[in-house]
């Protein structure tokens, strides 16, 4: 069940793979609200079931989040979440944080971080490892 109440972090999640689908449900147990988003539709359905409200782009995910985690698979991709058409930035409010999962070149995450900066968004790199293929393996 999700936390409701006035001034409870809301959370979107943009990168539903094998990764992040498992983190974003892993959020929503936790209670937090969790908007959901990935570039390939229909991807993760059991995730509706379990409390995380999908939407149709990174930016309606994002428009009321206080908090977003990206989990996506490269450099370019993470910039075309954040920055591309129906992008992050389009929806994000000033003062959301930006959590990246993904595991990407150091020069790209200084780069995002920057340009999220100047729109008043702060940004974190938080790369996780193991990949899908340590997370199927462990299940």
């Amino acid at each position: 069940m999700t936390d409701d109440r006035p001034g409870a972090q809301r959370v979107a999640f943009l990168g539903l793979g094998t990764m992040g689908a498992a983190m974003a449900a892993n959020l929503a147990r936790a209670g937090f609200a969790v908007t959901g988003w990935n570039r390939t539709p229909g991807r993760a359905p059991e995730l509706e079931a379990s409390g995380i409200s999908m939407a149709g782009s990174a930016a309606v995910a994002v428009a009321d989040a206080d908090i977003v985690v990206i989990c996506v698979s490269d450099t370019p991709d993470v910039e075309a979440v954040l920055f591309g058409p129906d992008g992050l930035v389009e929806g994000a409010a000033q003062g959301t944080l930006v959590i990246d999962c993904s595991t990407i070149a150091p020069s790209g995450s200084w780069d995002f971080a920057a340009r999220l900066r100047e729109r008043g968004i702060a940004m974190i790199d938080a790369p996780v490892s193991g990949g899908s293929e340590e997370l199927r393996r462990r299940r």
